[in-house]
C-alpha cells in the first residue's frame, strides 16, 4: 500500500491520503506530489498524532536543556519524518539560510544524485541548479550527434550553443 502526498516547504505533507480511497480524479501527476511508502506514511501520521513531552509542574527542565518529543520517527532513507518540536514549537527543517556544494557526479551516478539529493528541495523556491557537461571521447563527436544535442537542449527550453566545437 502507498501513500499519496504533496511535500510542503516545511517537510510536512498537504495534502496527505493514506488508508483511505481516493478518486482517481483528485490524483494528480505532477512534480508537486509523490507516492511514499507504508512505513514512511505510518511514521508520520504517528509524528502528527504524538504530543510533545509534557514537563513536570509546567516548569523547564532540571538541566535547563530544550524540551522535545520523543525521537522522531525515521523514512527507511533515515531522513526524519514530521518537524522535531522544541520547547512547544516546530522547529525549522534547517538552520541555516543556505548551502552550495560542487563536486564531480560521475555520469552513472547523475540520477541517484538527483533523487537522493536535489528532490528534497525540487518543491521549494531557491534552488538553482548550474551544469557543465564536458564530453571528449578519443574519437570525437559526429557532426549529427553535435545537431542532435543542439536539438534536445532547444527542445529543453535550454541555450544550445555548445563550446570548443
Amino acid at each position: 500500500m502507498l501513500g499519496y502526498v504533496g511535500k510542503q516547504a516545511d517537510a510536512s505533507y498537504l495534502p496527505f491520503h493514506w488508508s483511505s480511497s481516493l478518486p482517481s480524479e483528485d490524483v494528480e501527476i505532477s512534480d508537486d506530489m509523490f507516492l511514499i511508502q507504508r512505513e514512511v506514511a505510518e511514521a508520520y501520521k504517528a509524528a502528527k498524532a504524538s504530543p510533545p513531552t509534557a514537563v513536570p509542574h509546567g516548569g523547564p527542565p532540571a538541566d535547563g536543556g530544550p524540551v522535545a518529543t520523543p525521537a522522531s520517527p525515521k523514512a527507511p532513507d533515515g531522513q526524519p519524518v514530521g518537524l522535531p518540536v522544541v520547547d512547544g514549537k516546530a522547529s525549522s527543517p534547517g538552520g541555516i539560510p543556505r548551502f552550495v556544494w560542487s563536486g564531480d557526479v560521475p555520469h552513472q551516478k547523475w540520477m541517484n544524485f538527483y533523487t537522493k539529493v536535489l528532490s528534497r528541495f525540487s518543491t521549494t523556491t531557491g534552488l538553482k541548479l548550474t551544469l557543465r557537461v564536458e564530453v571528449a571521447p578519443k574519437e570525437g563527436i559526429s557532426s549529427q550527434k553535435v545537431d542532435e544535442t543542439k536539438l534536445a537542449l532547444r527542445e529543453l527550453g535550454l541555450k544550445d550553443s555548445l563550446e570548443d566545437q
